[in-house]
């Protein structure tokens, strides 16, 4: 192989990696650009990475999903007080989930620790091993799982009575919904929040939507929790 074959070949093993990054540094400002712009449009604050997330969500979300995260934004909507982000949960095509979450505690509300998502090939050990199912009703239980981490009956009960609307919500295989009893996150894999002030409350509407529903028929029964421990 002659030396100009191989100054060729090094130059563009070099180079690669160089323009790659170029490319993604491009990228990231624009889409930096594009929050701040929308999030400013809505009244709400933008923060690089994930300067803006309280402490309780930056421990939680590890716990279930991995990846940096790229954006925040923290606001108000509908009265209620949120966090907005995407994580870069693939590093090879940066495919980002969009993430979503509020303190319940702040909103006057409990809610038992729980994650919902979808069902995977592992559940049927984890029964065995003494996870927590909750019941869900016909014919979601084939897609959709509901992992409750303290065993109440009555948990379970108020589970298998929410709505259709609800089960219809997070029937898919991208939702999942995480409660550690302050905090409540909803994220959406290989989802990406469109930054527009146009577009960026739809997801939040969507999230919160759910929350909602949550909140409705389990805060009863977590306030008699509490009852019942003191």
């Amino acid at each position: 192989m002659s030396n100009l074959v191989l100054l060729v070949v090094a130059l563009g093993v070099t180079v690669t990696p160089i323009v790659y990054l170029a490319r993604h540094i491009i990228r990231l400002k624009a889409q930096e650009e594009g929050w701040a712009v929308a999030a400013e449009a809505l009244g709400w604050h933008y923060e690089k990475q994930g300067k803006g997330l309280p402490a309780g969500v930056r421990e939680l979300i590890p716990q279930f999903i991995h990846g940096p995260v790229s954006h925040t934004v923290s606001g108000h909507y509908q009265g209620v007080s949120f966090y907005l982000c995407e994580i870069e949960t693939n590093p090879k095509d940066r495919t980002p989930t969009a993430v979503f979450a509020l303190n319940t505690l702040h909103h006057g509300r409990s809610l038992p620790k729980f994650y919902i998502r979808p069902r995977d090939v592992g559940d049927v050990l984890k029964a065995h091993l003494g996870y927590t199912f909750a019941p869900v009703p016909d014919p979601y239980n084939g897609g959709v799982v509901f992992l409750l981490f303290e065993e109440d009956a009555s948990f379970s009960d108020a589970i298998g009575q929410l709505p259709i609307e609800f089960w219809s919500g997070v029937q898919d295989w991208a939702t999942h919904c995480i409660s550690d009893g302050e905090w409540f996150v909803y994220l959406r894999r290989n989802a990406t929040v469109v930054a527009t002030a146009e577009r960026m409350p739809h997801f939040v509407r969507r999230a919160l939507g759910t929350y909602q529903l949550l909140a409705k028929h389990l805060q009863p029964l977590a306030e008699v929790g509490k009852e019942k421990e003191i």
